[in-house]
């Protein structure tokens, strides 16, 4: 599915799948971490891997990091519509409204954050 991946890489990623699968956030963001230390090559990738360690920090309740990790994701590839669609529902999570629209309205219409 991913171009030029490490078959470890994809294997972390699926264990960090299973975990959260599993409501084991803790497990998830650390083979989440391990896949990121390989060096993913593929952006695609690294943006899913960021933005699946977002949706765990998001159930722990850390809103912060995850908004970051989705950062982090969207650097890796602007495209990536659930990136946008996580850092929003971190904003909202965080009480921070007008940010979470921001996040979705740039998204939908111009691209620009």
């Amino acid at each position: 599915r991913f171009a030029l991946c490490d078959s470890s890489t994809v294997q972390q990623s699926q264990a960090g799948n299973n975990a959260f699968h599993q409501q084991q956030y803790a497990a998830a963001i650390q083979h989440y971490e391990a896949a990121i230390a390989l060096g993913v090559q593929d952006a695609r990738l690294a943006a899913v891997l960021h933005c699946n360690k977002a949706a765990a920090l998001h159930e722990q309740g850390q809103y912060v990091d995850a908004v970051v990790q989705c950062c982090v994701a969207e650097s890796h590839d602007p495209g990536y519509s659930r990136a946008f669609q996580r850092r929003a529902e971190a904003y909202a999570a965080l009480g921070d409204f007008a940010a979470a629209l921001r996040v979705r309205c740039c998204y939908y219409y111009c691209c620009c954050c």
